[in-house]
Protein backbone atom coordinates (compact mmCIF):
# COMPACT_ATOMS: atom_id res chain seq x y z
CA UNK A 1 0.00 0.00 0.00
CA UNK A 2 2.85 2.39 0.82
CA UNK A 3 4.53 1.67 -2.51
CA UNK A 4 1.31 2.39 -4.37
CA UNK A 5 0.89 5.66 -2.49
CA UNK A 6 4.30 6.89 -3.65
CA UNK A 7 3.48 6.45 -7.33
CA UNK A 8 2.49 9.35 -9.57
CA UNK A 9 -0.94 9.82 -11.01
CA UNK A 10 -1.48 10.27 -14.75
CA UNK A 11 -1.95 14.02 -14.22
CA UNK A 12 1.35 14.35 -12.37
CA UNK A 13 3.20 12.39 -15.05
CA UNK A 14 1.59 14.50 -17.79
CA UNK A 15 2.82 17.70 -16.13
CA UNK A 16 6.28 16.18 -15.62
CA UNK A 17 6.41 15.18 -19.28
CA UNK A 18 5.63 18.73 -20.38
CA UNK A 19 8.27 20.21 -18.05
CA UNK A 20 10.87 17.76 -19.38
CA UNK A 21 10.10 18.85 -22.95
CA UNK A 22 9.93 22.57 -22.23
CA UNK A 23 13.29 24.25 -22.27
CA UNK A 24 15.67 26.61 -23.95
CA UNK A 25 15.00 25.18 -27.43
CA UNK A 26 11.95 27.43 -27.81
CA UNK A 27 13.39 30.83 -26.99
CA UNK A 28 15.09 31.59 -30.32
CA UNK A 29 12.33 30.18 -32.52
CA UNK A 30 10.26 33.39 -32.94
CA UNK A 31 13.23 35.00 -34.72
CA UNK A 32 14.07 31.96 -36.81
CA UNK A 33 10.46 31.42 -37.86
CA UNK A 34 9.99 35.12 -38.59
CA UNK A 35 12.63 34.75 -41.29
CA UNK A 36 10.19 32.42 -43.06
CA UNK A 37 6.95 34.14 -42.03
CA UNK A 38 3.84 33.24 -40.11
CA UNK A 39 3.17 30.57 -42.73
CA UNK A 40 5.40 28.51 -40.43
CA UNK A 41 2.31 27.85 -38.30
CA UNK A 42 1.57 25.10 -40.83
CA UNK A 43 4.98 23.60 -40.05
CA UNK A 44 4.05 23.64 -36.38
CA UNK A 45 0.90 21.64 -37.09
CA UNK A 46 2.78 19.06 -39.17
CA UNK A 47 5.55 18.77 -36.58
CA UNK A 48 3.09 18.48 -33.71
CA UNK A 49 1.27 15.64 -35.45
CA UNK A 50 4.54 13.84 -36.12
CA UNK A 51 5.76 14.41 -32.57
CA UNK A 52 2.55 12.93 -31.17
CA UNK A 53 3.12 9.82 -33.27
CA UNK A 54 6.75 9.59 -32.12
CA UNK A 55 5.76 10.15 -28.51
CA UNK A 56 3.28 7.28 -28.68
CA UNK A 57 5.88 5.00 -30.29
CA UNK A 58 8.47 5.81 -27.62
CA UNK A 59 5.92 5.26 -24.88
CA UNK A 60 4.99 1.82 -26.21
CA UNK A 61 8.61 0.84 -26.90
CA UNK A 62 9.59 1.90 -23.40
CA UNK A 63 7.00 -0.47 -21.96
CA UNK A 64 7.94 -3.50 -24.08
CA UNK A 65 11.71 -3.14 -24.43
CA UNK A 66 13.91 -4.87 -21.86
CA UNK A 67 17.16 -3.37 -23.10
CA UNK A 68 19.06 -0.32 -21.86
CA UNK A 69 19.93 2.70 -23.98
CA UNK A 70 16.60 4.17 -25.01
CA UNK A 71 16.13 4.46 -28.77
CA UNK A 72 19.29 2.52 -29.62
CA UNK A 73 18.02 -0.29 -27.39
CA UNK A 74 14.79 -0.28 -29.40
CA UNK A 75 16.71 -0.26 -32.70
CA UNK A 76 18.80 -3.26 -31.67
CA UNK A 77 15.77 -5.54 -31.82
CA UNK A 78 15.39 -5.03 -35.56
CA UNK A 79 18.85 -3.93 -36.72
CA UNK A 80 21.24 -5.52 -34.25
CA UNK A 81 24.30 -3.90 -32.62
CA UNK A 82 25.21 -1.87 -35.73
CA UNK A 83 21.75 -0.29 -35.88
CA UNK A 84 21.86 0.36 -32.14
CA UNK A 85 25.19 2.13 -32.51
CA UNK A 86 23.97 4.31 -35.38
CA UNK A 87 20.81 5.30 -33.52
CA UNK A 88 22.51 6.04 -30.22
CA UNK A 89 25.68 7.69 -31.41
CA UNK A 90 24.11 9.99 -33.98
CA UNK A 91 21.51 11.04 -31.42
CA UNK A 92 24.31 11.74 -28.94
CA UNK A 93 26.13 13.88 -31.51
CA UNK A 94 22.94 15.86 -32.08
CA UNK A 95 22.88 16.64 -28.35
CA UNK A 96 26.45 17.93 -28.50
CA UNK A 97 25.55 20.22 -31.41
CA UNK A 98 22.42 21.30 -29.53
CA UNK A 99 24.60 22.46 -26.63
CA UNK A 100 26.39 24.87 -28.95
CA UNK A 101 23.08 26.29 -30.17
CA UNK A 102 21.90 26.75 -26.57
CA UNK A 103 25.16 28.50 -25.64
CA UNK A 104 24.78 30.93 -28.56
CA UNK A 105 21.22 31.62 -27.43
CA UNK A 106 22.48 32.26 -23.90
CA UNK A 107 24.94 34.83 -25.25
CA UNK A 108 22.23 36.55 -27.29
CA UNK A 109 19.90 36.94 -24.33
CA UNK A 110 22.84 37.96 -22.13
CA UNK A 111 23.61 40.78 -24.55
CA UNK A 112 19.96 41.88 -24.36
CA UNK A 113 20.08 41.79 -20.56
CA UNK A 114 23.19 44.00 -20.42
CA UNK A 115 22.02 46.10 -23.38
CA UNK A 116 25.24 45.28 -25.24
CA UNK A 117 26.03 44.83 -28.91
CA UNK A 118 28.45 42.01 -29.67
CA UNK A 119 30.56 41.38 -32.74
CA UNK A 120 30.59 37.86 -34.24
CA UNK A 121 34.05 37.33 -32.74
CA UNK A 122 32.87 38.34 -29.26
CA UNK A 123 29.81 36.11 -29.58
CA UNK A 124 32.08 33.19 -30.48
CA UNK A 125 34.40 33.81 -27.51
CA UNK A 126 31.56 34.16 -25.03
CA UNK A 127 29.94 30.99 -26.40
CA UNK A 128 33.16 29.01 -25.92
CA UNK A 129 33.55 30.43 -22.40
CA UNK A 130 30.00 29.44 -21.41
CA UNK A 131 30.48 25.91 -22.74
CA UNK A 132 33.70 25.52 -20.74
CA UNK A 133 32.21 26.96 -17.55
CA UNK A 134 29.16 24.70 -17.68
CA UNK A 135 31.30 21.65 -18.50
CA UNK A 136 33.78 22.29 -15.68
CA UNK A 137 30.93 22.87 -13.23
CA UNK A 138 29.80 19.28 -13.80
CA UNK A 139 32.93 17.69 -12.41
CA UNK A 140 31.53 18.16 -8.92
CA UNK A 141 28.82 15.61 -9.70
CA UNK A 142 25.56 15.56 -11.61
CA UNK A 143 23.16 15.62 -8.66
CA UNK A 144 23.45 19.35 -7.98
CA UNK A 145 23.39 20.27 -11.68
CA UNK A 146 20.22 18.24 -12.14
CA UNK A 147 18.59 20.12 -9.28
CA UNK A 148 19.67 23.45 -10.78
CA UNK A 149 18.32 22.43 -14.20
CA UNK A 150 14.93 21.49 -12.76
CA UNK A 151 14.71 24.98 -11.25
CA UNK A 152 16.09 27.10 -14.09
CA UNK A 153 13.74 25.58 -16.70
CA UNK A 154 11.04 27.79 -15.18
CA UNK A 155 12.97 30.74 -16.57
CA UNK A 156 11.59 29.66 -19.95
CA UNK A 157 8.24 28.25 -18.91
CA UNK A 158 7.02 31.32 -16.99
CA UNK A 159 7.57 34.07 -19.62
CA UNK A 160 6.61 31.82 -22.55
CA UNK A 161 3.40 30.50 -21.00
CA UNK A 162 2.36 33.88 -19.60
CA UNK A 163 2.87 35.42 -23.05
CA UNK A 164 0.08 33.17 -24.30
CA UNK A 165 -2.28 35.04 -21.95
CA UNK A 166 -0.94 38.59 -21.71
CA UNK A 167 0.11 38.79 -25.35
CA UNK A 168 -3.44 38.72 -26.71
CA UNK A 169 -4.05 42.22 -25.32
CA UNK A 170 -1.26 43.52 -27.58
CA UNK A 171 -1.84 41.27 -30.59
CA UNK A 172 -2.37 42.95 -33.96
CA UNK A 173 -4.07 40.63 -36.51
CA UNK A 174 -3.11 42.89 -39.42
CA UNK A 175 0.57 42.73 -38.47
CA UNK A 176 0.33 38.95 -38.23
CA UNK A 177 -1.33 38.65 -41.65
CA UNK A 178 1.25 40.93 -43.29
CA UNK A 179 4.02 38.62 -42.06
CA UNK A 180 2.46 35.49 -43.62
CA UNK A 181 5.06 35.02 -46.37
CA UNK A 182 7.22 38.17 -46.52
CA UNK A 183 9.78 36.68 -48.94
CA UNK A 184 7.14 35.19 -51.26
CA UNK A 185 8.60 31.69 -51.03
CA UNK A 186 6.85 28.81 -52.78
CA UNK A 187 4.41 27.09 -50.44
CA UNK A 188 6.35 23.81 -50.21
CA UNK A 189 9.68 25.53 -49.64
CA UNK A 190 8.31 27.84 -46.94
CA UNK A 191 6.69 25.02 -44.97
CA UNK A 192 9.53 22.50 -45.32
CA UNK A 193 12.24 25.03 -44.45
CA UNK A 194 10.75 25.64 -41.01
CA UNK A 195 9.90 22.05 -40.08
CA UNK A 196 13.44 21.33 -38.85
CA UNK A 197 13.24 24.41 -36.60
CA UNK A 198 9.86 23.50 -35.12
CA UNK A 199 10.94 19.90 -34.52
CA UNK A 200 13.83 21.25 -32.42
CA UNK A 201 11.35 22.47 -29.80
CA UNK A 202 10.10 18.91 -29.22
CA UNK A 203 13.54 17.58 -28.31
CA UNK A 204 13.04 15.59 -25.13
CA UNK A 205 9.90 13.66 -25.99
CA UNK A 206 12.09 10.58 -26.46
CA UNK A 207 12.76 10.52 -22.69
CA UNK A 208 9.20 11.14 -21.60
CA UNK A 209 8.59 7.52 -20.64
CA UNK A 210 11.62 7.32 -18.33
CA UNK A 211 9.37 7.43 -15.27
CA UNK A 212 7.09 4.57 -16.32
CA UNK A 213 7.99 2.49 -13.28
CA UNK A 214 6.88 5.30 -10.96
CA UNK A 215 3.34 5.77 -12.24
CA UNK A 216 0.12 4.00 -11.43
CA UNK A 217 -1.10 1.55 -14.10
CA UNK A 218 1.79 2.32 -16.53
CA UNK A 219 0.37 0.29 -19.42
CA UNK A 220 -2.55 2.71 -19.62
CA UNK A 221 -1.25 5.92 -18.08
CA UNK A 222 2.20 6.27 -19.68
CA UNK A 223 0.88 6.66 -23.26
CA UNK A 224 -1.82 9.04 -21.98
CA UNK A 225 0.75 11.15 -20.12
CA UNK A 226 3.22 11.21 -23.02
CA UNK A 227 0.56 12.23 -25.54
CA UNK A 228 -0.98 14.72 -23.11
CA UNK A 229 2.37 16.33 -22.30
CA UNK A 230 3.23 16.58 -25.99
CA UNK A 231 -0.15 18.15 -26.76
CA UNK A 232 0.31 20.75 -24.01
CA UNK A 233 3.81 21.54 -25.27
CA UNK A 234 2.54 21.85 -28.85
CA UNK A 235 -0.22 24.25 -27.79
CA UNK A 236 2.19 26.41 -25.76
CA UNK A 237 4.76 26.48 -28.55
CA UNK A 238 2.32 27.30 -31.34
CA UNK A 239 0.54 30.05 -29.41
CA UNK A 240 3.66 31.69 -27.93
CA UNK A 241 5.73 31.78 -31.13
CA UNK A 242 2.88 32.94 -33.35
CA UNK A 243 1.64 35.62 -30.97
CA UNK A 244 5.07 37.25 -31.21
CA UNK A 245 4.49 37.95 -34.89
CA UNK A 246 1.39 39.96 -34.05
CA UNK A 247 3.19 42.13 -31.49
CA UNK A 248 6.57 42.91 -33.07
CA UNK A 249 6.96 43.78 -36.79
CA UNK A 250 8.41 40.94 -38.82
CA UNK A 251 11.51 42.84 -39.96
CA UNK A 252 12.46 43.56 -36.32
CA UNK A 253 11.59 40.13 -34.95
CA UNK A 254 13.56 38.31 -37.67
CA UNK A 255 16.86 39.95 -36.68
CA UNK A 256 16.40 39.89 -32.90
CA UNK A 257 18.96 37.91 -30.87
CA UNK A 258 16.52 37.77 -27.94
CA UNK A 259 13.01 37.56 -29.44
CA UNK A 260 11.00 36.98 -26.27
CA UNK A 261 12.85 39.83 -24.57
CA UNK A 262 12.02 42.03 -27.58
CA UNK A 263 8.34 41.07 -27.37
CA UNK A 264 8.06 41.78 -23.64
CA UNK A 265 9.90 45.09 -24.10
CA UNK A 266 7.37 46.06 -26.76
CA UNK A 267 4.45 45.17 -24.49
CA UNK A 268 5.56 46.35 -21.04
CA UNK A 269 8.75 48.33 -21.51
CA UNK A 270 12.49 47.74 -21.35
CA UNK A 271 12.51 46.60 -17.72
CA UNK A 272 10.19 43.69 -18.49
CA UNK A 273 12.35 42.80 -21.47
CA UNK A 274 15.50 42.72 -19.35
CA UNK A 275 13.82 40.53 -16.73
CA UNK A 276 12.81 38.04 -19.41
CA UNK A 277 16.33 38.17 -20.87
CA UNK A 278 17.81 37.42 -17.45
CA UNK A 279 15.43 34.51 -16.90
CA UNK A 280 16.30 33.14 -20.34
CA UNK A 281 20.03 33.30 -19.57
CA UNK A 282 19.44 31.29 -16.40
CA UNK A 283 17.33 28.76 -18.33
CA UNK A 284 20.01 28.32 -21.00
CA UNK A 285 22.74 27.94 -18.38
CA UNK A 286 20.65 25.35 -16.57
CA UNK A 287 20.10 23.41 -19.79
CA UNK A 288 23.82 23.45 -20.50
CA UNK A 289 24.68 22.32 -16.98
CA UNK A 290 22.53 19.23 -17.48
CA UNK A 291 23.28 18.72 -21.17
CA UNK A 292 27.06 19.00 -20.82
CA UNK A 293 27.21 16.71 -17.81
CA UNK A 294 29.64 13.83 -18.40
CA UNK A 295 27.18 11.51 -16.71
CA UNK A 296 24.47 12.76 -19.06
CA UNK A 297 26.56 11.79 -22.08
CA UNK A 298 28.44 8.73 -20.87
CA UNK A 299 26.49 7.02 -18.10
CA UNK A 300 25.26 3.54 -18.95
CA UNK A 301 21.68 4.75 -19.23
CA UNK A 302 22.41 7.24 -22.01
CA UNK A 303 22.45 6.65 -25.78
CA UNK A 304 26.13 7.42 -26.40
CA UNK A 305 27.26 5.16 -23.59
CA UNK A 306 24.96 2.34 -24.57
CA UNK A 307 26.18 2.44 -28.16
CA UNK A 308 29.81 2.50 -27.01
CA UNK A 309 29.26 -0.79 -25.20
CA UNK A 310 28.34 -2.62 -28.40
CA UNK A 311 30.19 -2.12 -31.71
CA UNK A 312 31.75 1.35 -31.37
CA UNK A 313 35.29 2.17 -32.49
CA UNK A 314 37.90 1.65 -29.81
CA UNK A 315 38.45 5.36 -29.16
CA UNK A 316 34.75 5.71 -28.33
CA UNK A 317 34.93 2.80 -25.90
CA UNK A 318 37.96 4.44 -24.28
CA UNK A 319 36.04 7.70 -23.94
CA UNK A 320 33.20 5.84 -22.24
CA UNK A 321 35.65 4.20 -19.84
CA UNK A 322 36.90 7.65 -18.75
CA UNK A 323 33.91 7.81 -16.43
CA UNK A 324 35.93 5.60 -14.05
CA UNK A 325 38.30 8.57 -13.59
CA UNK A 326 35.54 11.13 -13.13
CA UNK A 327 33.38 11.72 -10.03
CA UNK A 328 30.22 10.53 -11.77
CA UNK A 329 27.23 8.94 -10.00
Amino acid sequence: MSTQAKKMSVVQLTILTFINMAGSGIIMLPSKLAQVGTISVLSWLITAAGSLALAYVFAKCGRFSKRDGGMNGYASYAFGPSGAFMAGWTYGLSLLIANIAIAITCVGYGAAFFNATLTPYETCMYTIAILWICSIANFGGAKITGQIGSFTVWGVILPVCSLGIVGWFYFNPTMYADAWNPHHLPFGEAVSSSIAMTLWAFLGLESACANSESVENPEKNVPIAVLGGTLIAAAVYIISTNICSGIVPNNILAVSDAPFSTVWSTMLGSTAGRVVAGLSVLACAGSLLVGSSPSHLFSKHRPMAASSQNCSPRWIIAAHQLKVLLPLP
